[in-house]
């Protein structure tokens, strides 16, 4: 999959692009969210599983921002373990885990990054933009800020 140069791409942060990886086994779901990111401004990919991201990964450029919105049950690998691999190779990339079960959204807080951000299903347009912009905004490695957990406002509106 190519990612390709959006001319009207441009960030608040600078010349470099924004890439997002969304990651879900579910079609609909993974090309909603690559939707909605997309007319949000943002370079939106998706991939069906975790070989897929990580491809999708070795095609962005090193001075691009990576964010990797992954659904943590997977077949195969994991959400989490790609998230951990998606780390290994860009230190910097930031992770919104999505789960439509607190439980395991929970029971993944306690392992990672105090960067991640989680967001539980269904969610709103406006949960996913405050997930976004928490992913973005954190400071770098050497802050002491904490993980941030989006609670979902249901509503009609929210994504499956």
């Amino acid at each position: 999959m190519e990612i390709q140069n959006r001319d009207q791409q441009e960030t608040k942060l600078g010349m470099n692009r924004i890439i997002v990886i969304v990651v879900d086994d579910v079609e609909s779901c993974r090309d909603t969210l690559r939707h909605l990111l997309s007319s949000m401004g943002l370079v939106a990919v998706s991939a069906e599983s975790a070989s897929a991201a990580l491809a999708c990964l070795a095609e962005v450029d090193l001075t691009d921002r990576v964010v990797l919105v992954t659904d943590i049950n997977m077949p195969g690998t994991s959400g989490f373990d790609l998230s951990f691999e998606v780390k290994k190779r860009r230190p910097d990339s930031r992770t919104i885990f999505v789960s439509g079960d607190a439980l395991e959204l929970a029971r993944v807080a306690n392992f990672a990054s105090p960067y991640d951000v989680f967001l539980e299903k269904p969610y709103t347009l406006e949960s996913l933009n405050t997930a976004l912009e928490r992913a973005l905004n954190f400071p770098n490695s050497s802050s002491s800020e904490t993980m941030t957990w989006v609670s979902p406002i249901k509503s009609r509106s929210g994504i499956d």
